[in-house]
């Protein structure tokens, strides 16, 4: 079962997002939703992914899409001159590809990301999207707390969660203001693994139930993952933590 516990949050010390606002990973599926929500808001947002602007954003006149690669330092330069705050979300998600591909684009995409904006005139506020397998064994074994150290990890995926966020405090103790969410597993519309495969086995009278439909899947629904994203941008509590 998934015991993971976090600070009560207090609304104090609230600041507005800093924009223009930047979101990589903006084609994935918590990427997506962030971009959408944060126009909805009328920010001026700046999108960055390997993969070209949906359709359905094309004629969003608040946004700038930037296609590239996170691993190499131009085009993340582009992306990050002049702006305001990073919700940073790139990155090889699950323990499919190979261990140097988690190592390219998650952990030296991270290390670029982070050193760029640190190089900026105006320093930007950053949101690093962690994940809850930097606990590793420990998850299934006690109760977990933000200040515990990291566990023994499992897989690519975990590894390089790990290392991003070593990375990241490194960047904090140069002065960079990093901020980092540890999401569990994100569902709603359009989650492939958690509703779209599911509904695939569902209809083929194929349900899977562990431990008899009981088990504590972990599951946070993204709109739930995108508020806290933006509540750790706005609070000055969030800072380093």
């Amino acid at each position: 079962m998934y015991r993971i516990e976090i600070e009560k949050y207090h609304p104090i010390n609230e600041q507005e997002i800093k924009e223009p606002i930047l979101v990589t990973g903006a084609a994935g599926f918590i990427g997506r939703r962030l971009v959408k929500r944060l126009l909805s808001e009328g920010k001026q947002v700046k999108a960055f992914d390997v993969m070209a602007c949906p359709e359905s954003l094309q004629d969003e006149p608040n946004l700038t899409w930037y296609k590239g690669d996170i691993s190499k330092r131009d085009d993340v330069k582009q992306a990050v001159t002049n702006s305001g705050s990073i919700f940073h979300l790139a990155a090889l998600v699950g323990d499919w590809g190979q261990a140097a591909l988690h190592q390219k684009i998650t952990v030296e995409g991270t290390h670029t990301l982070f050193e760029v904006a640190l190089a900026a005139s105006a320093k930007p506020r950053i949101v690093l999207a962690s994940s809850i397998v930097v606990y590793g064994d420990q998850i299934n074994g006690e109760r977990c707390y933000e200040g515990m150290p990291h566990g023994w990890f499992f897989g690519p995926y975990g590894k390089s969660k790990q290392t991003q966020e070593t990375i990241a405090h490194q960047f904090i103790q140069q002065g960079l203001d990093i901020r980092m969410v540890r999401p569990a597993n994100v569902y709603g519309a359009g989650s492939k693994p958690w509703v779209d495969d599911v509904c695939v086995e569902l209809r083929k009278g194929m349900p899977v139930l562990i431990s008899g439909g009981n088990y504590n899947a972990g599951l946070v629904h993204v709109d739930n993952v995108i508020e806290i994203l933006m509540l750790a941008s706005k609070s000055g509590q969030a800072r380093g933590q």
